[in-house]
């Protein structure tokens, strides 16, 4: 910090290093390629899971709106990736044009010295004069260049730097565009003013500023230390920057009274090294968490007011601004040319991974609510199944009633039940239908017309109707005995063959035989009856009683089928939806962790 440097030493350190200086976008190119075509198909890959989601569901589903939201988020995330690229790319590409320099950017509030120090780095003088420019060589004239300009009020014109061959000073916005300048080996850029009345342009100053080699942060010697301030520093040091603090305007005016003149002489002095040591202790007490950061007190005024005067330059702070920037130049230089670009795209991933948070939490959203859904449309058609069996039960009774009057007729009765099984099944078929797209439209797109479909409930129960019948024994007269007719008869035959074998005699002994055989043959008189059946009820009843429990329970087990099929389904389906979307998110992370890694492994 002791060594003196002035600013033609310092432009031949940087000329020296022009020499040294390899192409350090090579990699950070290759990482952007590689993240294109990851960010390509992830974002094609999600964008098909939820077309094809989005049109096999009902406008009504409850999950559709969740659905539109997190393809609304991928899309809105993809957009932001892009502009982000965009932006990304646009600074590599403002990159390429100084890849043989040190690309130093001036950054800080407005009106806090940035374009008096660039002119000073530039020509040696904060306000140069035409006859200063002229008395300087030809090959160490600055290149001016200008990028990009907001056409914000009162600031710079487009290459106004250029036409001017010198930046701005003094209006209330000088610079509203990315514009500098170069020497051999280094690259000024001189930034918009951040947190002022014109956000655009401060917006513009920290688009570009991430692609610099080595930030110059001024701020005011008159108000250092702004909570502002501190706060742009963090930011910018965790994109991993390299930053020097400057207090710049660290000198006052010094009145003393010229007896030669008669007249008061204003003198320009620095500000007490006691405030200058204390205003950067401050500084640097404020910016403790972030490490160590060398901050200079400096004056541009003073310095070009003592150009050859050693000890004055170093009191300026410039002479030791060109010593940091020359140690800076020889020992740093290609490191921080070749750092630059790989801590540009590893910041671009880190806020990619951080982009891609919501999108994860909404997919674990949609699988609970997914689950939740399903279990909602269980207890819906709990209740739907229900309501068609107690309609069913209605429709039985009212079909059983109807037929009453054929109770006393078997066979119509039957006839009327087969006529009866093609109601039922046609009925069943309606309950179900109607049960299904009411309870489940909501879910499946396959319901919609469930009512105008033919379910496979064709029942093969066909009841019979029976009539019951008791059979009763009842008199049908009196039957004579016939013991005495085939006594008599049996006695003759008995004589007359009495008489054939014995005679007199034989046929006394023949005919009391006959008698006794004859009647031993008849029967005693009796009373006749005979078998009646009558009819003394039916089954009917039980036969409604059967039906409502056979439909019943086929209702049911059918509704319970299909509705329990559909459920699992949708869970399925949203299931691999959400399974397939975590996963094209895990590879997209992983992929992005990759090329972070990779943006690591190249880092010096």
């Amino acid at each position: 910090m002791s060594q003196v440097v002035l600013r033609d030493e310092l432009l031949a350190a940087f000329q020296d290093l022009k020499k040294s200086f390899d192409s350090s976008l090579a990699d950070a190119s290759k990482l952007d390629e590689d993240f294109n075509r990851l960010h390509c198909h992830f974002e094609s890959q999600s964008s098909e899971l939820f077309r094809k989601a989005l049109s096999g569901i009902p406008s009504n589903h409850p999950l559709k709106d969740l659905l539109v939201g997190i393809a609304q988020k991928l899309a809105e995330t993809n957009e932001h990736w892009s502009a982000k690229l965009l932006q990304h790319q646009k600074g590599c590409e403002f990159r390429k044009d100084f890849e043989d320099s040190l690309l130093v950017f001036v950054f800080g509030k407005v009106k806090s010295g940035k374009s008096s120090l660039g002119n000073y780095m530039a020509w040696g003088n904060s306000d140069p004069e035409p006859e200063l420019k002229c008395q300087i060589a030809q090959e160490l004239h600055p290149e001016y260049f200008s990028a990009e300009n907001t056409g914000a009020i009162n600031g710079d014109a487009v290459n106004e730097a250029v036409s001017r061959q010198e930046f701005r000073v003094g209006a209330t916005e000088a610079t509203s565009s990315i514009q500098g300048f170069r020497l051999p080996g280094l690259t000024w850029v001189d930034s918009p003013g951040v947190h002022s009345v014109n956000a655009v342009n401060g917006n513009l100053a920290k688009e570009y500023v991430k692609h610099s080699d080595l930030i110059l942060y001024t701020m005011r010697s008159d108000a250092p230390g702004r909570k502002s301030d501190m706060d742009e520093i963090r930011r910018l040091k965790k994109q991993g920057k390299e930053i020097l603090i400057l207090v710049t305007g660290s000198d006052c005016n010094h009145e003393e009274w010229d007896d030669e003149l008669e007249d008061v002489r204003i003198e320009v002095q620095m500000k007490s090294a006691e405030t200058r040591q204390l205003q950067r202790d401050y500084i640097a007490a404020e910016l403790t968490d972030i490490g160590s950061n060398e901050i200079l007190s400096i004056s541009t005024r003073f310095a070009q007011n003592h150009p050859e005067n050693p000890e004055k330059m170093k009191d300026s702070g410039i002479a030791l601004l060109f010593s940091v920037l020359q140690r800076i130049s020889t020992n740093d230089g290609i490191r921080l040319k070749r750092n630059v670009p790989l801590y540009g795209i590893r910041s671009f991933l880190d806020s990619c991974i951080g982009d891609v948070a919501p999108y994860s939490e909404l997919i674990a959203r949609l699988e609970e609510d997914t689950e939740k859904s399903c279990e909602s449309a269980k207890k819906t058609m709990q209740r739907k199944k229900h309501e068609a069996k107690a309609e069913f039960n209605l429709f039985i009774d009212n079909a059983f009633r109807d037929m009453t009057h054929f109770r006393d007729n078997e066979h119509v009765m039957n006839s009327n039940i087969r006529k009866m099984r093609h109601d039922l099944n046609a009925e069943l078929s309606r309950l179900i239908g109607k049960a299904l797209e009411t309870g489940l439209s909501e879910i499946s797109s396959e319901v919609v017309d469930a009512s105008h479909r033919t379910w496979s409930t064709k029942a093969n129960f066909l009841p019979r109707f029976k009539v019951e019948k008791v059979t009763e024994e009842i008199s049908d007269g009196v039957q004579k005995s016939t013991k005495g007719r085939n006594s008599g008869l049996g006695g003759l035959l008995g004589l007359a063959a009495g008489f054939a074998l014995g005679g007199p005699a034989g046929s006394l002994i023949g005919s009391l035989a006959g008698n006794i055989l004859g009647n031993a043959s008849g029967e005693d008189a009796k009373v006749l009856t005979r078998d009646i059946e009558i009819e003394v009820g039916d089954n009917l009843e039980e036969l409604r009683a059967e039906c409502r429990n056979y439909y019943g329970d086929l209702l049911e087990q059918t509704i319970n089928e299909y509705s329990q099929r559909y459920i699992n389904n949708e869970l399925e389906n949203m299931k691999m939806l959400t399974r397939n979307l975590k996963e094209n998110l895990e590879k997209f992370n992983q992929g992005i962790e990759k090329i972070r890694l990779e943006a690591e492994s190249k880092l010096q």
